[in-house]
C-alpha cells in the first residue's frame, strides 16, 4: 500500500478530529443521562458513540504524530467521516431516533463538524506526497552518473 508523507494540513486535520471527537466522547460519557434527559437520544446511543469517539480520538492522534501513513488509512478515515455525517443527518431528520429539537441540533451540529473534518482530511491528504517511488519503477532506481 503506498505511503505517504503527510502534509502539515493532514497532520492538523487529524488532530483537530482527534480533540473534538475526544471532547465530544467525553462528555457523552459523562453526561449521559443528562444529555439523554435533554436530548432525548436513548442512552445507549450517546455512550456506545462516546466510547467510540475515545477509541477514534487516541487512533487519530497516533496517527497524527507517524512520520508516514499508509494512503488507505486516511481515505477510510476521510469516507469514514463523510458516512458518519450522512448517518448522523438521517438520525437527526428522525429516521431510527426521534431526538427533540436540541437532540436533532446537536447531531446536526456534530455532523456538520465531522464534514469539515473531512474535507480538511482530504485536502491535506491531496497535498501529501509519496513517501516512496514503488518498487520497479524509474524513480525507485538509481541513477547512473552521466559521462
Amino acid at each position: 500500500m503506498p505511503s505517504i508523507l503527510p502534509s502539515p494540513l493532514l497532520r492538523l486535520a487529524l488532530r483537530i478530529d482527534a480533540v473534538g471527537s475526544a471532547v465530544a466522547g467525553s462528555v457523552q460519557l459523562a453526561f449521559t443521562e443528562a444529555l439523554a434527559q435533554a436530548t432525548h437520544i436513548p442512552p445507549v446511543v450517546l455512550w456506545g458513540s462516546g466510547l467510540f469517539m475515545l477509541a477514534y480520538a487516541a487512533t487519530l492522534a497516533w496517527l497524527a504524530q507517524a512520520p508516514q501513513l499508509w494512503r488507505g488509512w486516511v481515505q477510510f478515515i476521510a469516507v469514514g467521516n463523510v458516512g458518519w455525517t450522512a448517518g448522523s443527518l438521517m438520525l437527526a431528520s428522525g429516521v431510527g431516533l426521534a431526538p427533540s429539537g436540541l437532540g436533532a441540533a446537536y447531531i446536526t451540529a456534530q455532523a456538520l463538524a465531522v464534514l469539515a473534518f473531512a474535507v480538511l482530511q482530504f485536502a491535506g491528504l491531496h497535498r501529501s506526497p509519496h513517501a516512496t517511488a514503488p518498487a520497479g519503477t524509474d524513480a525507485s532506481r538509481p541513477r547512473q552518473a552521466s559521462s
